[in-house]
């Protein structure tokens, strides 16, 4: 027999679900008097609802608290908030104070007045208990981080006062003259103590970053000064060590930056320092690398790559946190207090950057690490319009030989002309007499010339008759006191001490050349007063030419920003003011004579003015005065030349005509021309064979996609269409002083902007072999 099936039980009512409840859920009327309580009451309290209904909602209250409680209800009652929130201290049954929050809410008549309150009571008293109890642990930690801060602090700056001596001294007694067995122990103890005072700049330097009191400034600097200059101080060291320590800056890195030059460095010499720790034979590599450009910024990617033992992949992690170390056994081979690494990652993050490395155990190491930099928008420094760098004559003059080399060669590489002496005696020989052999336009003296001071050597070139050079300049290991006052006695105009750097001997040599009569005493100060950078907008859309015009651009001191076609360049001078724009005249979108046509009738209706430089490929008769006719204050013929382009931009942004250069000259073609000329490239270079490399390379990389553009533009037998694509492979390969294709791409040009389509067999076949003959010399660079 089937069972019944058991009656449904019956629904709760909403009473008793209430009532199940562990929060109080409760209602008053509008003068705060309980009209429902559920049973959390009880428990709260030890009171039945029942007993309370009718009561005041305020009475347990504290006086305080109930006074807060009804403003916050007035203010509540005059919005049209539907829930407001507050927290309430008070008694509970068993007389200890509780914690509770508050969830409120106005009841309504139609009209809007208030008939009631209704909400819910949580007691919070374990979790405000906690939270106390966190707080004063958080503030008990603070107090004890900054006391332990301020220790290190102190102890560091305590310490460093007798090791300044103790390294000062033995550096002067390492000077005199000792024994070997003297100067071992001295070298020793100079070792220790440089060792000891870098370990106490790392606690000082931690010490501040975690007590928020690391300061970084914000001054303009040269980005590939910054960087010669980390590797200069650490070169000695590596070479000791038999490794290689290289360094290389892309083109497309801008120089003039807005930064703490001095962090970067620190973070490049303390990762350049632990690369040779851990390097026994092999190399270091420095590469600096554009991450991210943008119209006032940019973001640089640096790496430091070395040969030596690696790490462990789960040690990784590790060597970023401080007093951590990638060995941590009692037989470790390498010392260090763990902190370097642990300072680098902050000072990376407060560069808005990150720190990281990739390494693999008996492959290298290499650490990366990113930085943010504004764009240096100070104004330049100009050229003296008359500074023709070719033309100037340099004597460089020093007893040391690496000062002198070091001097020579930043001196040659602007194509100036440079000679040399080892002392002031061999210099005074040459200088003076009846008939000097070489009349000079400056003289550089190192501060010591071997056999005289360089003030003794200025005396007694100023004591013996006839006329020397004007222009005297000065370089020293470091100030001394009086030395600005025998300067200007003596007639020098410039005095730099080391470490020189490229942009300031080139800045102060022109200053000096460029002076009339003695001014003020040039130095490294008052050229970064002085000192004027041109915001530059190069229009180019050809790799290759990016590449070479950049580093011109840079080796002039000038900030660069790059667009591809007229449209992009347009559009760049909406956000940003440019001193100058560098524009292609032929260009995929929009060409040249479009984009400035536009820029011109803009500047009209808003009353400022840009010049424009144009960059062609033609030099052909009647170019420059298209290039005028259109709007451009002056024209630079490719392949641009260092001359031609420096001197172009400071007539244009002194609003002066345009000058044009001695030395360039018309291309004739009345003998066999060259399929490339690798020492006519390499002097526009300034004898950078690395950059020369790089340029063939990225011309091959691109050559297949040129050639694909040509073929296509050949086969479709529109004029028009063959003319661009010859002229972007002209313009590609112009740079490289490859005449023979040059003049066959010239030919070519010339038939397809007359229209003689019947000519253009012959010239189609002869420009294909060119090209083909080119690349080919081209590969062997490049290998």
């Amino acid at each position: 027999m089937a069972k019944k099936p058991a009656p449904p039980l019956p629904a709760p009512s909403p009473a008793d679900l209430l009532d199940n409840l562990d929060e109080l859920v409760f209602e008053t009327d509008a003068t705060l008097r309980w009209t429902y309580l559920n049973a959390a009451w009880q428990r709260l309290t030890g009171q039945p609802p029942a007993q309370a209904l009718g009561r005041h909602a305020l009475a347990r209250l504290p006086a305080q608290a109930r006074a807060a409680l009804r403003e916050a209800l007035a203010r509540q009652a005059g919005t049209d908030a539907a829930m407001a929130e507050h927290t309430v201290s008070c008694p509970s049954a068993d007389a200890q104070p509780r914690r509770l929050r508050l969830r409120l809410r106005a009841r309504r008549a139609d009209d809007g007045s208030v008939l009631g309150w209704a909400g819910t009571a949580a007691d919070v008293t374990a979790q405000s208990h906690a939270e106390q109890m966190l707080d004063e642990a958080r503030a008990l930690a603070q107090a004890a981080h900054q006391t332990k801060s301020d220790f290190l602090a102190n102890m560091s700056h305590e310490i460093r006062t007798p090791m300044n001596a103790i390294i000062g001294m033995t550096d002067l007694a390492l000077e005199t003259r000792l024994d070997g067995e003297q100067r071992e122990y001295l070298t020793l103890v100079k070792n220790a103590a440089d060792n000891l005072l870098s370990l106490v700049n790392d606690l000082l330097d931690f010490s501040r970053i975690e007590s928020g009191k690391l300061d970084f400034e914000h001054i303009g600097f040269g980005l590939r000064d910054c960087v010669a200059l980390s590797h200069r101080t650490l070169q000695d060291a590596a070479e000791r060590q038999g490794l290689a320590l290289t360094y290389h800056v892309a083109p497309t890195v801008p120089d003039h930056l807005v930064g703490d030059p001095h962090r970067l460095r620190q973070v490049l010499l303390n990762l350049i320092g632990n690369a040779l720790k851990f390097t026994e034979h092999g190399h270091i590599a420095v590469h600096v690398d554009l991450a991210e450009s943008h119209p006032d910024s940019a973001v640089l990617q640096f790496s430091v790559e070395d040969s030596g033992i690696g790490i462990a992949e789960d040690k990784q992690h590790l060597i970023f946190q401080a007093f951590a170390q990638a060995d941590t056994s009692s037989t470790r081979r390498f010392g260090g207090a763990g902190l370097g690494l642990a300072i680098c990652a902050q000072l990376v993050g407060r560069m808005h950057g990150r720190l990281w490395v990739d390494s693999t155990p008996g492959h290298g190491s290499t650490f990366h690490f990113t930085a943010r930099f504004d764009r240096d928008r100070t104004p330049a420094l100009l050229l003296p319009a008359d500074a023709d760098l070719k033309a100037l004559r340099i004597l460089v003059v020093a007893g040391n030989e690496a000062s002198r080399s070091h001097l020579t060669g930043m001196i040659e590489s602007w194509h100036m002309l440079c000679d040399s002496c080892a002392s002031g005696t061999e210099a005074l020989a040459g200088l003076t007499g009846d008939a000097p052999e070489v009349a000079y336009h400056a003289i550089v003296a190192d501060t010591d010339l071997g056999d005289m001071s360089a003030f003794r050597f200025f005396e007694a070139l100023n004591a013996r008759p006839g006329q020397h050079a004007p222009v005297r300049l000065m370089t020293a290991n470091a100030g001394q006191r009086g030395d600005a006052a025998r300067c200007r006695k003596l007639g020098i105009q410039a005095y730099l001490s080391r470490p020189i750097e490229p942009s300031d001997l080139l800045d102060a040599i022109l200053l000096a050349v460029g002076a009339d009569g003695l001014g003020p005493l040039i130095t490294r100060h008052s050229l970064r007063e002085k000192r004027r950078r041109l915001n530059v907008l190069l229009a180019e859309d050809n790799k290759v030419n990016q590449m070479l015009a950049l580093r011109l651009l840079d080796k002039l001191g000038h900030a660069t920003q790059v667009v591809s076609n007229g449209r992009e360049a347009l559009a760049a001078c909406e956000n940003t003011h440019f001193d100058v724009i560098l524009m292609d005249v032929q260009m995929p979108e929009m060409g040249g004579f479009e984009a400035t046509a536009r820029l011109r009738e803009r500047e009209a209706a808003r009353g400022h003015y840009t010049p424009v430089i144009a960059m062609t490929a033609h030099a052909m008769p009647g170019d420059r005065e298209r290039c005028l006719a259109a709007g451009m204050d002056d024209d630079v013929p490719k392949p641009v030349q260092p001359t031609a382009l420096a001197t172009a931009l400071a007539a244009v942004t002194r609003g002066q005509p345009p000058l044009r250069p001695t030395d360039i000259v018309a291309t004739t073609f009345d003998n066999p021309l060259a399929v490339f000329d690798r020492d006519a490239l390499l002097a526009n270079l300034g004898g950078d064979e690395t950059l020369m490399q790089e340029l063939a390379g990225l011309y091959l990389k691109d050559e297949a996609g040129l050639r694909q553009h040509f073929d296509s533009a050949r086969q479709s037998g529109d004029l028009q269409a063959i003319h661009a694509a010859v002229h972007a492979l002209k313009g590609a390969i112009a740079n490289f002083s490859a005449d023979s294709a040059v003049a066959a791409a010239t030919a070519l040009e010339g038939l397809c902007r007359d229209g003689q389509a019947e000519g253009l067999a012959p010239a189609l076949s002869h420009f294909d072999t060119e090209l083909d003959r080119f690349a080919e010399a081209l590969r062997s660079v490049a290998a």
